[in-house]
């Protein structure tokens, strides 16, 4: 009986899961909706779940018609317990990505990869009172990347950038701000996969 190489398998595995690990996405997005003003609400955002490990590279504003965006807006991600894990600022300058709505683009500013692991977290961004930069909410077809669940609209009236606070109403919203992220591998499946091919190698060797 013939075997298949062993590290011919390691290679093409870790290869493999490397190129899986690296797939990014947008973190949600959305087919329809309804535009709103921000009015007096400068900080705006939504909570989301992380229930599988993820790795943050960017963050990004919905540029309503894809024209470009009146101003920068600062936007920002934080824990369930209000610490800003990290932030940058999105411009017209940053990447723009297609919305499955077709209703505009979202740009994306890179950003240091930042893990996220289980539990809830904040995106939020700025906005001045009644901002030229307009917002999704009430939106239909919401998806979310592997891992990520939808939560709630989060928004509040504050002078300076913060994270937004309880908000509800006009769900699903309210989406300004967005991220981008990839799956990280967990150390379980590796390490099965790993104690798998040890018993093979066992059993080579018989």
């Amino acid at each position: 009986m013939k075997f298949l190489n062993l590290k011919v398998i390691v290679f093409s595995f870790m290869l493999g899961l490397g190129s899986a690990a690296q797939a990014t996405v947008i973190g949600a997005d959305f087919t329809g909706g309804d535009t709103y003003g921000s009015g007096s609400f400068n900080n705006i955002g939504w909570s989301f779940e992380v229930t599988s490990t993820i790795a943050v590279d960017g963050l990004g504003i919905f540029d309503r018609h894809g024209n470009g965006l009146a101003a920068g807006h600062q936007v920002g991600l934080w824990d369930a317990g209000g610490t800003l894990l990290t932030q940058t600022t999105v411009t017209n300058a940053s990447v723009a990505t297609a919305s499955a709505s077709g209703l505009g683009n979202w740009l994306f500013e890179d950003i240091t990869a930042i893990t996220l692991v289980a539990g809830n977290y904040v995106i939020g961004a700025f906005y001045t009172d009644s901002d030229p930069d307009v917002v999704m909410a009430s939106v239909t077809g919401l998806t979310t990347m592997a891992g990520v669940n939808y939560l709630d609209s989060l928004a509040s009236n504050s002078a300076s950038f913060s994270m937004p606070g309880a908000y509800g109403l006009v769900e699903p919203g309210v989406f300004g701000p967005n991220f981008r992220a990839h799956s990280v591998p967990e150390p379980a499946s590796i390490l099965l996969f790993v104690l798998g091919l040890f018993g093979v190698s066992m059993l080579r060797r018989r």
